[in-house]
């Protein structure tokens, strides 16, 4: 069994994306300009593209929230952040100090969470269950 700050930091990293995930699903269509003017090469319909990212949201934080899969869900989810925060966060194309100040903040918040996932892909499991595999592990006398 996962220690208790393990499971609380399990659902805090994945629900938000599980619930953002579902927001974009149900409704896709303001995203779909934002990701059509960012100019990144789609090799599907920008609108399909949109519903898979929600899709990957939605499935990778149920999958680390609920411990079925962190690892992959957080990896799904640290890989589409990349195109994510490339297309919806381009603090360099923005005119203006405080449009290109909100975006650059966004970016970095992004950058922040795909460490995050990165984390909790990178987290080994419990030293209970890491001593039972290496015991289990051990050539036999």
């Amino acid at each position: 069994m996962p220690a208790p700050l393990t499971v609380l930091s399990r659902i805090a990293v994945g629900v938000p994306f599980a619930v953002l995930g579902s927001n974009l699903v149900r409704n896709p269509d303001p995203l779909v300009p934002v990701v059509e003017r960012s100019g990144l090469p789609i090799p599907i319909d920008t609108r399909t593209a949109v519903l898979l990212n929600g899709a990957t949201m939605v499935g990778g934080g149920l999958a680390i929230a609920s411990g079925a899969a962190p690892r992959a869900g957080a990896l799904a989810i640290a890989a589409m952040l990349v195109p994510t925060t490339i297309a919806g966060h381009p603090f360099w194309a923005k005119d203006g100090e405080p449009q290109r100040t909100i975006s650059r903040n966004e970016f970095t918040k992004n950058v922040a969470l795909a460490g995050g996932l990165l984390a909790v892909a990178g987290a080994r499991g419990s030293r209970r269950a890491r001593r039972r595999a290496a015991a289990s592990a051990a050539p036999l006398a």
